[in-house]
């Protein structure tokens, strides 16, 4: 599967500035990373799929999905080059990443945001917020474990 919602460059320029290049060389590399993709946009797809026809075709929601593909992406590379790292602030910027795309992804699971140009395939009367409503735990879908 070749990854559709979220590219290198969007991976890459999350990590400009630890002076990380992704290429055939790089460790990780271009492949790895790659299949991390395809991970990445398979689990955010089962956490949207009850509530939304994917993939969207709308761009603000496409728009969307590459923003949290490429964090939770781009937080595993992070995490595979310093991981190991205990300076202040190093394991840190992973850590921000991987929330920032949780959380993000959480709220559109949970119907607490929306795509602006998709519909929902729930009822927004079933009401915002409500796990039971998309049929998924909300913290099931990514833990810190598949990160960090």
């Amino acid at each position: 599967m070749a990854a559709t919602y979220h590219t290198i460059e969007n991976i890459q320029a999350l990590l400009t500035s630890a002076q990380i290049i992704i290429s055939d060389d790089s460790d990780p590399d271009e492949t790895t990373i790659g299949g991390w993709m395809d991970e990445t946009e398979a689990k955010v797809e089962a956490a949207l799929k009850d509530r939304y026809t994917l993939p969207p075709t709308g761009s603000k929601a496409l728009l969307m999905l590459a923003e949290i593909c490429a964090k939770f992406t781009a937080a595993r590379v992070w995490n595979a080059v310093f991981g190991g790292q205990t300076e202040p602030g190093q394991r840190t910027y992973g850590e921000l990443l991987y929330r920032q795309a949780q959380d993000l992804l959480n709220a559109l699971a949970a119907g607490d945001i929306a795509f602006p140009d998709e519909e929902p395939l729930i009822d927004p009367a079933i009401g915002p917020g409500s796990p039971a409503a998309v049929g998924m735990d909300r913290d099931s879908v990514f833990t810190m474990e598949d990160v960090f």
